[in-house]
C-alpha cells in the first residue's frame, strides 16, 4: 500500500513540476525579449534616437577629398551598407559595444539543436580604429548555426527607415521566433511538439504581448496581421519578425523554422 501511495503521489506531482518548469521558463523567455530591447533604447538614448543598424555602425568608404571617388572607411562617414544589415551583424554588434551579453540571447525554451550559446565571443574585434566592430564568428543562421534565439522586423526599406524603432505601438520590433507564412507544424522547432505555438513579441513603445496560436497566426495583432508572413509591397507596414540571413537597402532575405 504505501509504494502505492508513494507512486500516486509522484503521479500527480510530476505534471504541476513539469508546468511549474515551464511557467519559469517562460518567464526567463520574456525577460530576454525585454532585455533585448532595453539594450537597443539605451543604445539610442547614445545614438539620436536610432536603434542599432549594422550598416550605418560600419559604412562604406566615404568621399572625403571631394574627387568623386570613395577611398576612405570613417567611423560616422560614408553610404549605409546595407549588406551588412543581417541578424546576426545586429546583435554581434550589440554584444561587443556591451549592450548585451550573450547567454541572453539564446531563449530557455529554445528547441533547435543548432541554436547555442556563444561562449567565445571575440570582444576584441571591436576596435574602430582598424574599422572593425563585431566579431564575425557570432552566427544567427537557422540551418548552420545559430548563436541567437530572437527574430526581429528586418532591417530593409521603410522597416529600417520608419520603423527601427519607430512609435507605432501596433507594430512588433522583435519576439520568438514562428513558422514561415504563419503555419504552426509539430515538425518545426519553432512549435511545440503538439503542433501548437506561444510565444511573445515587443512592440515599438516597449510593451510586451504573449500570443498562442494552434492554426493561423493573425494572434489577435492589432491589424489581424501575420508576423511570420514577409510582404515587401506594405513599405513596411506589415508584421513581420525573422531571421535575416542577406539583406539589401530594399529586400531580404528571411529564415523560419
Amino acid at each position: 500500500m504505501g509504494v502505492v501511495c508513494v507512486l500516486l503521489a509522484v503521479a500527480i506531482a510530476l505534471p504541476v513540476l513539469n508546468r511549474n518548469r515551464r511557467n519559469a521558463l517562460s518567464l526567463k523567455d520574456r525577460s530576454n525579449v525585454v532585455e533585448i530591447h532595453q539594450s537597443w533604447v539605451i543604445y539610442s538614448e547614445q545614438f539620436k534616437g536610432r536603434f542599432p543598424v549594422p550598416g550605418l555602425i560600419n559604412r562604406l568608404a566615404a568621399d572625403l577629398d571631394g574627387d568623386g571617388v570613395a577611398e576612405t572607411e570613417v567611423n560616422g562617414l560614408g553610404p549605409e551598407n546595407a549588406a551588412l544589415n543581417t541578424t546576426a551583424n545586429l546583435y554581434s554588434a550589440t554584444v561587443a559595444m556591451n549592450y548585451l551579453s550573450p547567454p541572453v540571447l539564446v531563449s530557455p525554451l529554445e528547441r533547435n539543436p543548432v541554436v547555442t550559446e556563444c561562449g567565445n565571443y571575440d570582444y576584441t574585434a571591436y576596435d574602430p580604429t582598424k574599422d572593425s566592430y563585431w566579431d564575425p564568428a557570432f552566427l544567427a543562421d537557422l540551418e548552420a548555426g545559430s548563436n541567437v534565439s530572437y527574430a526581429h522586423r528586418p532591417l530593409v526599406g521603410m522597416h529600417r527607415v520608419t520603423h527601427w524603432p519607430g512609435t507605432d505601438p501596433a507594430l512588433a520590433l522583435l519576439g520568438n521566433r514562428g513558422p514561415a507564412d504563419g503555419n504552426p507544424r509539430a515538425d518545426l522547432y519553432s512549435c511545440q511538439p503538439d503542433g501548437s505555438w506561444t510565444g511573445r513579441f515587443v512592440f515599438a513603445d516597449g510593451h510586451v504581448e504573449t500570443r498562442a496560436a494552434t492554426s493561423g497566426f493573425s494572434m489577435g495583432l492589432p491589424d489581424g496581421d501575420n508576423p511570420f508572413n514577409y510582404d515587401p509591397g506594405l513599405q513596411g507596414l506589415d508584421q513581420v519578425v525573422a531571421f535575416t540571413k542577406q539583406a539589401s537597402a530594399v529586400e531580404a532575405v528571411l529564415q523560419h523554422d
